[in-house]
């Protein structure tokens, strides 16, 4: 199922579940868990079984800058 883009971060509810936090970064939830599995996605949630985020630290994420992502060559 297609997810409508999130347009405004101030319209997050305050705690955010997986699916919100899908919709925001624009990916599936299975690649969120894979990737939080991995100690890789960013933002850490601040609660698990079910996953949780704060609204704020979502877009503190969203406002920062990032290192670009290098991939290993064999």
């Amino acid at each position: 199922m297609k997810r409508a883009p999130v347009v405004d971060l101030n319209t997050l509810p305050a705690v955010c579940t997986i699916e919100e936090i899908a919709g925001v970064y624009r990916m599936g939830v299975s690649t969120i868990r894979r990737d939080l599995q991995a100690e890789v996605f960013r933002p850490l949630p601040f609660g698990r079984y079910p996953y949780r985020w704060r609204r704020d630290d979502v877009i503190r994420d969203l406002s920062s800058r990032r290192p670009l992502k290098t991939t290993k060559v064999k």
